[in-house]
């Protein structure tokens, strides 16, 4: 079984839609998903039907609570 350690945390990839110009909006897309290194590689690991663990902390917040359920 692996077992990791780390932070349970939101990662925010933002997708742009063409190259960025000065002084200009630029269209893209954000997805929003549970992330950190520790608790990412758990997942990989799960989902390749091997056990594993994740122990790890996240904030005592809104964010938190919305990562953890």
């Amino acid at each position: 079984m692996l077992c990791t350690i780390g932070d349970l945390i939101e990662d925010v990839v933002v997708w742009l839609g063409e190259p960025t110009h000065h002084a200009s909006d630029t269209p893209s897309h954000i997805e929003r998903t549970r992330g950190g290194s520790a608790a990412n590689v758990a997942y990989f690991v799960a989902a390749t039907g091997s056990p594993a663990r994740f122990i790890g902390q996240v904030g005592d917040d809104r964010l938190g609570e919305q990562l953890v359920d």
